[in-house]
């Protein structure tokens, strides 16, 4: 019968380590290759000290079965540590033009609570089990653009919100915020304070806040990082010459689900247009008192 050992990022096994000695440097850099690109989708934590364990454990499974989903165990934990199962998807990728792995996770629901999730990974082969784990962050960094897309030489107002791991408020963080032009040009705006941020409480105007002055037409991206942990976010918005409708969104940046809150949406036309304007939020939303009005300057 096969014996199977257990390796984790705190156990390493020994007894392989001495076993393959023999392996090459090159067989080893390229087993490493293709581990890197399984792993770096959840964190990049592989570490060199595991090379020549990796190197025994990894070659077994590719030969034993081409079907990797019956060799890969997944489970992911959210922040209270309670199992989610958010069927995670594993696929096969060429990573420098050799076999590698992905793991992707679907697209979070509103339900997905913001803080420190686990990721735990499991290799069986026949001869071990390599067992890894990883930890990432969901949520607890946030940045919201009044707008989509701008036109040239229009003013962007940027709005973020810090969250802890646990998923509560921090009024206090380190932040700094980079946008880069179509052009390439990096500029760090200035990040303020509302001064009415608070432990979870109930504000219409967000904790920190930037202005970006926009020129050029196309893409632009951002960057936010909280230099208190390293975690950091990144979006962008567009720069057109003209759009059709120019839509412009005015509410909270972070939200406390029992309390009531305003949106309010700026919709200027530059066409013609006769139908129905839809804004699409949770079904779990209550909307009330909804009102239009129309601008009397135009």
């Amino acid at each position: 019968s096969t014996t199977s050992t257990v390796c984790s990022t705190s156990t390493p096994c020994g007894n392989q380590q001495e076993e393959e000695n023999t392996e090459t440097e090159d067989e080893e850099e390229g087993v490493l290759e293709k581990v890197g690109a399984f792993f770096d989708e959840v964190g990049g934590f592989l570490k060199r000290g595991f090379a020549k364990i990796i190197a025994y454990i990894i070659p077994k499974a590719e030969a034993q079965s081409t079907d990797i989903k019956t060799k890969i165990k997944i489970k992911i934990f959210n922040p209270e540590g309670k199992e989610s199962f958010l069927n995670p998807q594993i696929a096969p990728r060429l990573v420098k033009g050799k076999d590698g792995f992905e793991i992707k996770l679907p697209k979070p629901g509103r339900d997905f609570k913001p803080g420190k999730w686990k990721i735990e990974i499991e290799l069986e082969t026949d001869k071990a089990i390599f067992v890894a784990e990883q930890n990432f962050t969901w949520g607890v960094l946030a940045i919201n653009v009044n707008k989509s897309i701008y036109l040239p030489n229009e003013q962007a107002y940027l709005q973020m919100v810090v969250l802890k791991d646990d998923g509560h408020t921090i009024c206090n963080a380190n932040l700094t915020l980079e946008v880069t032009s179509p052009s390439g040009q990096v500029i760090s705006p200035e990040i303020q304070k509302s001064g009415e941020c608070g432990p979870d409480n109930v504000t219409d105007v967000p904790d920190y806040f930037a202005y970006y002055q926009t020129n050029s037409t196309g893409t632009y991206q951002i960057k936010l990082t909280n230099l208190d942990n390293g975690y950091e976010i990144t979006d962008s918005f567009e720069v057109r010459e003209s759009v059709l409708f120019d839509v412009e969104r005015i509410g909270p940046t972070r939200i406390y689900p029992p309390a009531t809150y305003e949106m309010a949406l700026k919709v200027k036309a530059n066409q013609d247009f006769n139908g129905v304007i839809k804004e699409f939020v949770p079904s779990s939303f209550e909307i009330t008192n909804i009102s239009a009005t129309k601008n009397p300057l135009i």
